[in-house]
């Protein structure tokens, strides 16, 4: 499946969720987590070399939108 097709049906969705399935690349490299101004936070999922997924998550957990960060998301 597409990453961004993928990323499309992840929004909604508990980001706790995703994180329980993370990949052994992503238990090696690590999820980060980071707070923005509008109170929400912002999860990065490694996907692979030079590709990030930022989830920005509300304050229950849920996944509003994504960006992807890195040249090796195309």
């Amino acid at each position: 499946m597409p990453i961004k097709q993928w990323a499309d049906i992840a929004v909604g969705k508990s980001i706790y969720d995703l994180i329980a399935l993370a990949t052994p690349y992503e238990k090696k490299v690590g999820w980060r987590e980071y707070s923005i101004p509008n109170g929400n936070r912002v999860f990065v999922q490694p996907m692979r070399k030079n590709c990030e997924i930022h989830w920005e998550v509300d304050k229950d957990g849920f996944i509003l939108r994504y960006t992807f960060h890195g040249s090796g998301c195309k």
